[in-house]
């Protein structure tokens, strides 16, 4: 349920004004959802497939409408398209390796994916925080080294474990 929520309120972003204080209330609430859907299934046992996937599925929901309503309200730099164009080249390579050799939709939970996760949901709060180049610079450089990691786990793995910690351990 709360993943389902998570969707709900990440589809609820594209009616808001972006960035503003409610834009970051709905944001906050859809990632605190993110935080409590995994940890309250473990401790109730209460632990699926099912549960698993959707978890997956509220993230990459979350994660498009965030990007979507940053590029189109932001005006970033010609350097900050490169970096995220590489992101998501890297990122797509390393899932449709994953969904080829493993045969389904090869999602991964390393630490670095869920940092990144993290980084991306903080994004506008860092922007006002910091600025858009310092958020950018540290953004990136956390979503290019998980991406990196996920291509490398999906490429390399013997058998498909969504919850692989690290492509080191």
């Amino acid at each position: 349920m709360l993943s389902v929520s998570r969707i709900f309120l990440s589809f609820a972003l594209l009616f808001v004004e972006p960035l503003s204080d409610i834009f970051l209330i709905i944001l906050a609430a859809a990632f605190v959802t993110d935080v409590f859907d995994g940890y309250l299934a473990r401790r109730w046992h209460v632990e699926s497939t099912f549960g698993s996937r959707m978890d997956s599925l509220g993230d990459l929901i979350m994660m498009v409408i965030l990007m979507v309503v940053l590029l189109i309200n932001i005006e970033f730099k010609d350097w900050m398209i490169f970096l995220i164009v590489s992101v998501l080249v890297i990122r797509s390579s390393g899932f449709i390796i994953g969904v080829i050799r493993f045969k389904q939709l090869a999602f991964v939970h390393t630490l670095m994916n869920k940092l990144t996760t993290l980084f991306i949901v903080l994004s506008p709060f860092f922007l006002r925080l910091f600025g858009l180049d310092v958020t950018v610079v540290v953004v990136g450089g956390v979503a290019l080294v998980a991406a990196i990691e996920y291509l490398y786990v999906n490429a390399t793995s013997k058998e498909y474990d969504p919850d692989r910690r690290s492509a080191f351990f």
